[in-house]
């Protein structure tokens, strides 16, 4: 029996799994993740008028990696705070999408099959991306409230530093 066993381990084909090249917290980010969204961000780089050289791949790799990261750690903090984001939020989105593209829902689907994913992949990428895009809302709005407050603070505190005399010219 321990032979059979044995020369069946033996017969297996070696198969490779997606590399981890980040752990934040509880969530992964896999080569493969990184792969895919290195192109997405040349793009968009290209699209803002930025000069992208294949020199800096590995650059670039990097830089990627920790837009990654940081999106991961900021819908890890929405979801922390309870942010949600409903179905009907992200059906709206994809059905923007299938306007946009002259897709239906079937051809969308086919498309991210060929790229060996699928439509619940996809709509975790857009639940996340919608966490990220709030959470940063959130963040940019409350440091403004919190800065004004701040500087009406020390404005009333040092009122009398800018007071100026009124003056009459004749």
């Amino acid at each position: 029996v321990f032979v059979f066993c044995l020369s069946f381990a033996v017969s297996l084909e070696a198969v490779t799994l997606d590399r981890v090249v980040a752990r934040v917290n509880s969530d992964v980010i896999t080569l493969g993740a990184l792969n895919e969204r290195i192109p997405v961000v040349v793009d968009q780089m290209k699209a803002a008028g930025a000069n992208v050289e294949e020199s800096s791949e590995k650059n670039l790799k990097k830089d990627v990696l920790d837009l990654m990261i940081a999106e991961k750690l900021q819908a890890q903090k929405a979801k922390k705070l309870g942010m949600v984001v409903s179905e009907e939020t992200i059906q709206k989105v994809l059905d923007d999408l299938y306007v946009d593209n002259n897709l239906t829902s079937e051809q969308f689907q086919s498309l991210l099959f060929n790229e060996g994913s699928s439509l619940e992949a996809y709509k975790e990428v857009i639940r996340e991306q919608i966490l990220v895009s709030r959470i940063s809302k959130m963040q940019v709005n409350g440091s403004n409230v919190r800065d004004e407050r701040v500087l009406r603070g020390y404005y009333r505190k040092n009122k009398k530093k800018y007071w100026v005399d009124e003056e009459v010219v004749v």
